[in-house]
């Protein structure tokens, strides 16, 4: 008897903060070598770190939020958790993506909030790291 394998297509969301980005990695990496379809969705300033690593892996990279910088997503003492005015245009990219993309399920980091009311507002089932 043979085993039939049902391949999907997955979003694996994080920031590129590598305390939040390489265990997302890791689990995309795994996903795409038994023949999923990855797609690896991070913020774009830490590109050039993350596009090789996603290449490397057999990951689909997006980056959103070409403007966006480093220090305007790190908490502060006025948003501990970062500012919601950054994250929502973020949330919004992260939706049409996935509109486009349709797939099966998400993994992502816990972090990654605006982009978890995003994959709800998708319907699309989702798995946190």
């Amino acid at each position: 008897m043979t085993e039939e394998t049902r391949t999907m297509t997955i979003c694996a969301l994080a920031i590129p903060e590598m305390g939040h980005f390489l265990p997302i990695m890791q689990i995309a990496e795994e996903l795409a070598s038994r023949g999923h379809t990855v797609h690896v969705v991070t913020l774009c300033y830490f590109k050039e770190k993350c596009q090789k690593m996603i290449e490397d892996a057999g990951c689909i990279p997006k980056f959103t939020d070409e403007n966006l910088k480093r220090e305007d997503i790190m908490p502060s003492k006025d948003y501990p958790f970062g500012n919601p005015l950054v994250y929502k245009p973020h949330g919004k990219m992260v939706r049409q993506y996935l509109d486009e993309v349709k797939p099966d399920v998400c993994v992502a980091d816990a972090l990654e909030i605006f982009s978890l009311f995003a994959v709800d507002d998708a319907g699309v089932p989702l798995v946190i790291n």
